[in-house]
């Protein structure tokens, strides 16, 4: 297992943690609409019922019908060094890939120990249903609401080896975009980055932001699993952009890597 740069204790968090929940601070602003309008009772009632009646069948029905899709894709799974996959799978470490490949990542890496990242939102608890079904553990939270309890949480996680599951250009955009809240996670836990590219062959892509990679079935997949990335703990802000920048490069170059492997064009 992977052992952090610094020992710190899961249970406690440090001001630069506590910090982290910042609202107001860049993309990870969290803008309530009018609270009034959000709570009046018929609002209420449908949003119960829909967390009564939707949230059972995305658990249970949607991960039955994504396996049964997912199981003809065929996955292939290297690395920058021959042990570099067996590596990742067994250490505690902050995963990151593009938000359009989360649906073809986590399939790719299902025998990976792993808790995902989800927003706090309606959408994220969707996602956090799926994640469920399919048998991952799930740390909601953002900079802006529960920010310093799900660094907690990750640092819980990744301490028992877990990986921590992050598509830093979600869940809004821009595409292959970066904030330097990961390099924060990375130097306050102390784990490494560990850039994960995917490229497919025979996709469908959403007409969305992020350009969500949808494989056919019997597509064929390739992941390349990157070389960590540490960031020491007494990095400073100049640093952790320069980190952020580094974690970014070496991303897109995993995912380049992994098309070339596998013979097709980058689709972005």
């Amino acid at each position: 297992m992977s052992a952090p740069l610094h020992n710190e204790d899961p249970t406690e968090s440090s001001p630069a943690i506590r910090d982290f929940e910042r609202p107001g601070d860049g993309p990870f602003v969290y803008r309530r609409a009018d609270r009034a309008a959000r709570n009046r009772p018929w609002l209420r009632r449908m949003r119960r019922a829909r967390r009564a009646v939707l949230f059972p069948l995305v658990r249970y029905l949607g991960s039955w019908l994504f396996r049964a899709y997912a199981c003809t894709w065929r996955i292939q799974l290297a690395g920058t060094t021959p042990d570099r996959v067996h590596a990742f799978r067994d250490q505690g470490c902050l995963g990151i890939f593009w938000h359009g490949r989360a649906l073809v990542t986590l399939r790719a890496f299902r025998k990976v120990p792993a808790d995902v990242l989800v927003s706090p939102s309606g959408d994220g608890q969707l996602v956090m249903e799926l994640m469920q079904g399919l048998g991952y553990g799930v740390i909601e939270g953002s900079r802006s609401r529960g920010g310093s309890r799900a660094v907690r949480e990750m640092l819980r996680s990744m301490h028992a080896g877990r990986t921590i599951a992050i598509t830093p250009d979600g869940p809004r955009g821009p595409l292959h975009s970066i904030t330097e809240g990961v390099a924060f996670l990375a130097r306050e836990t102390g784990f490494p980055i560990v850039p994960i590219g995917v490229a497919v062959r025979g996709a469908l892509h959403a007409n969305s932001w992020d350009n969500f990679v949808i494989p056919r079935p019997f597509a064929k997949i390739q992941a390349w699993v990157g070389d960590e990335i540490r960031v020491p703990l007494g990095t400073d802000d100049a640093g952790l952009r320069a980190f952020t920048l580094a974690a970014r490069d070496a991303l897109i170059a995993c995912e380049t890597r992994a098309a070339a492997e596998l013979g097709v064009g980058t689709d972005w």
